[in-house]
């Protein structure tokens, strides 16, 4: 491989501007659907404060993902995620809302954790 060929990568990665990965979003999002939705989540919580604790290091990965992209955000980090935060109950009731609409909508459907576990719609929501 040529070195001119390899210099031109390097610099077209220089010049890219900083963006969290597509990996850590995702795993983020998956992380907090599963926080959402029991459904979804890759593990049980044993009390209350272990659910809390998951869920503080969920909002500290939203944090690291925000920090990444400071320079572009049109407010404080801080104070996006407290809007995040803030906006999750109304989204919640949202998301269960749409869940509910695709089951009354699909015969074929038998309960709303059937709806939440294996729809792709409701996923793509």
């Amino acid at each position: 491989m040529q070195p001119s060929f390899l210099q031109h990568l390097f610099h077209l990665h220089a010049s890219t501007p900083k963006v969290p990965s597509s990996e850590a979003v995702c795993n983020w999002i998956d992380g907090l659907l599963g926080l959402l939705f029991p459904e979804l989540a890759h593990r049980q919580f044993e009390d209350v404060r272990s659910f809390e604790h998951a869920f503080a290091h969920s909002m500290q990965e939203l944090y690291r993902i925000l920090k990444i992209l400071e320079e572009e955000l049109p407010a404080p980090v801080e104070e996006i995620e407290q809007l995040f935060v803030a906006s999750l109950p109304a989204v919640h009731r949202l998301l269960e809302g749409d869940a509910q609409a695709i089951l009354a909508g699909d015969p074929a459907a038998n309960s709303l954790t059937e709806v939440i576990r294996t729809y792709p719609g409701f996923y793509a929501i």
